[in-house]
């Protein structure tokens, strides 16, 4: 290698060693910097800063300082002292309500308000969920932001934080026929390391008692729910008085829930339910409303629900059949896939050249009301298939050999929806339905087919 090359190789390196040092030197100012801050946990932080001394005692007297202290990582939003010199002599000296406060002003992990870019929900270590965003903490402003310790975060806030009950448990706290029915659904259960604990068929469905949900909750004045349970209950009719009635007030208290935080100044007109039933509201109806850990409250003295939206029709598909009325014939059923007139897709079910008169498919339908319904079908023969004449179908109800609706004749290439008649139910309960065939067996004649049957409730 020549004396040249060497020379050019040693100024190189020199430039390197020279670049490499004064990265090295901005990264020990930039330690220089941070270092301090990092090497006192946040208890040390809190302890340290007067203008949070109260907020300090408050931590010592609960143990939540020695919480802040550990190993793991937490973020502390402190009240400073003017926002705790009103604060309840009653609560300071309830250790469990006071150990409640305090930890609901700590979560587990580090949160700063660069993080906070859109409106978090973070869990505290009293269980409840607050709002935090780059300038608040719940209704707080954040005073000093984003103090960074050893262990985690803290931000200095103006005003304190009341743990707030969930709907679930400010439910409790009312009297109301609502409530008491409700709470009527308790049962004991026991979770997976053996403790017993009191559980709730209606929150096991709604989740109101979760406080990482966000929901909004009707309450209604007993003359209210009254008024609904009277309006629903003939469509629940059984056997059993008790049994309709248990039956009713769930049918009503299930759509009392709305997924969802809505104050009631921000309540639109109608929502929907998790059920999924439309609920109208009339905020001058709203005699009280109470904003709770998962959501808002409101006390109302009715919601005219409207009887169409609590009993939709029922639609049941003819390419989900439960039976046939004979078991060797399933070589002539036909499951099908087309499209209409339209272009439109299309699932359905047709029975061909079975040779048996009377042949008939049925269908298990739940849970159906006590009402009169318009019956109507979607039935299609002539599409691309082998019927080419007309032929007759009717439908019964649980008894095939009933004739609930005369046959009614099935026209080739007809797409329309078909009215079939009235059929009336007088008892709640699981109903099922069947598709016949002509009484005879000449093939063509007797052919079944069903895109759909729709049962549409007579609600008014």
């Amino acid at each position: 290698m020549n004396k040249r090359i060497l020379n050019k190789l040693h100024y190189v390196l020199l430039a390197l060693v020279a670049g490499f040092t004064a990265c090295s030197k901005n990264w020990d100012d930039h330690n220089a910097v941070s270092l301090p801050g990092l090497t006192s946990n946040l208890a040390v932080h809190v302890s340290t800063n007067a203008g949070i001394s109260r907020f300090y005692e408050l931590l010592v007297k609960s143990g939540y300082d020695k919480v802040i202290a550990g190993s793991k990582s937490y973020t502390v939003w402190a009240p400073d002292n003017t926002a705790l010199q009103n604060l309840d002599a009653s609560l300071i000296n309830d250790s469990a309500a006071l150990r409640r406060f305090v930890a609901g002003h700590i979560s587990n992990q580090s949160y700063t308000t660069g993080a906070a870019t859109v409106a978090l929900s973070i869990a505290t270590l009293n269980g409840k969920y607050q709002v935090f965003t780059a300038t608040g903490f719940e209704e707080a402003n954040i005073e000093q932001a984003d103090e960074y310790a050893s262990n985690g975060v803290l931000h200095v806030i103006d005003r304190y934080v009341t743990p707030r009950l969930s709907i679930w448990e400010y439910l409790a706290t009312t009297s109301s026929a609502q409530k008491d029915y409700l709470h009527s659904l308790d049962y004991s259960a026991t979770d997976s390391t053996g403790v017993a604990y009191v559980a709730n068929t209606y929150t096991d469905k709604t989740a109101v008692n979760e406080e990482a949900g966000k929901f909004t909750f009707f309450i209604l004045a007993d003359e209210g729910w009254n008024l609904q349970l009277q309006r629903l209950q003939p469509f629940f009719a059984t056997d059993s008085a008790a049994y309709t009635l248990a039956l009713t007030q769930w049918a009503l208290a299930k759509n009392l829930v709305v997924k969802g935080a809505y104050a009631a100044t921000d309540l639109p007109d109608t929502l929907v339910s998790v059920s999924g039933v439309k609920v109208p509201v009339n905020k001058a109806a709203i005699t009280a409303s109470y904003k709770a850990s998962n959501g808002y409250v409101h006390v109302i003295g009715n919601i005219p629900f409207r009887l169409q939206d609590q009993f939709p029709a029922i639609v049941v598909q003819g390419e989900s059949p439960s039976g046939f009325s004979r078991t060797d014939k399933y070589a002539n059923i036909f499951y099908r896939s087309k499209a209409d007139a339209a272009g439109n897709t299309y699932n359905d079910i047709m029975a061909y050249g079975y040779q048996v008169a009377q042949f008939y498919i049925y269908y298990s339908v739940k849970q159906v009301p006590a009402a009169k319904y318009k019956v109507y079908w979607r039935a299609v023969a002539g599409n691309y298939d082998s019927q080419t004449i007309t032929f007759q179908q009717r439908i019964a109800f649980n008894n095939w050999e009933t004739v609930s609706l005369p046959y009614t004749t099935v026209t080739l290439n007809n797409y329309d929806e078909v009215y079939l008649g009235e059929y009336t139910t007088t008892r709640y309960g699981n109903n099922t339905i069947y598709l016949v065939a002509a009484n005879t067996a000449t093939t063509g004649q007797n052919t079944l087919t069903l895109d759909y049957l729709k049962l549409v409730p007579v609600t008014e």
